[in-house]
């Protein structure tokens, strides 16, 4: 039971971070084929499925691929932290030594 919990604490934090991905990947039209896809077959499986342990396997997929797409928008927007952030040192830089 807790192993569960864990991995839906993970899913659920990389989840948050698919609204970024879908901003910073707003024009690939393969982005959104497969998040369309995914979450239509989620919609889906959510509507016909009684069962929740079934519903918990069938869904596993199609949610682990949401799940990476919001990993790759977390990993796109720490590297654009650490980008920022190298620049900002350069800027600085000089101005402190004079």
């Amino acid at each position: 039971l807790v192993a569960v919990a864990v991995e839906m604490l993970g899913v659920y934090l990389a989840l948050c971070f698919l609204p970024y991905a879908m901003w910073v990947w707003r024009r690939r039209m393969e982005f959104w084929t497969l998040v369309v896809c995914c979450l239509g077959v989620l919609i889906m499986y959510g509507f016909v499925t009684t069962n929740v342990g079934a519903l918990y396997r069938f869904r596993y997929p199609y949610l682990m691929v949401l799940v990476t797409l919001g990993c790759a928008g977390l990993v796109s927007a720490l590297e654009r932290l650490r980008v920022r952030g190298f620049s900002r040192e350069a800027d600085v830089g000089p101005a402190l030594h004079g």
